[in-house]
């Protein structure tokens, strides 16, 4: 999953293709539930990219703050529990995903897109709760 942009480009090129395979109807009858059953595997897989992307560059904007402050994590201790949790909950993910040899294995996974979607709400908390402290913190110590 390094190359997630160009996951999202072929798999939208598959996508397109199969769509437009089904619009000609004199293949139809043969290969319609193969192209339905790919076009919806590559739905989910365009999706599950996606929000693991945004996962991901959220969590590499965060994971330092969350482990190395110990101002956050004695102030927001909560809310690095939070980010811990979600941390091991993500490291376990990638693991998972490593061990499948193609993008479809790893993606069409039952469960899989909501876990990541649970994931990234549980950081966006962790990402508000951490503004909203260094805002706070920001307006008790104005620079001059």
């Amino acid at each position: 999953m390094n190359k997630t942009e160009d996951i999202i480009d072929l798999v939208d090129q598959d996508l397109g293709s199969l769509l437009n395979f089904l619009g000609q109807k004199k293949y139809i009858a043969y290969f319609e539930d193969l192209a339905l059953g790919l076009t919806s595997d590559l739905r989910t897989i365009n999706t599950l990219v996606g929000q693991f992307e945004k996962l991901q560059k959220n969590w590499n904007k965060l994971e330092p703050i969350f482990t190395q402050s110990a101002d956050v994590k004695a102030n927001l201790a909560e809310t690095s529990r939070k980010f811990d949790d979600m941390n091991a909950g993500f490291k376990a993910i990638i693991s998972e995903m490593r061990d499948h040899s193609t993008v479809k294995e790893a993606c069409v996974v039952a469960g899989r897109a909501e876990r990541i979607k649970e994931l990234l709400e549980i950081l966006d908390t962790c990402e508000t709760e951490l503004t909203a402290y260094l805002d706070q913190k920001k307006k008790k110590f104005p620079r001059f």
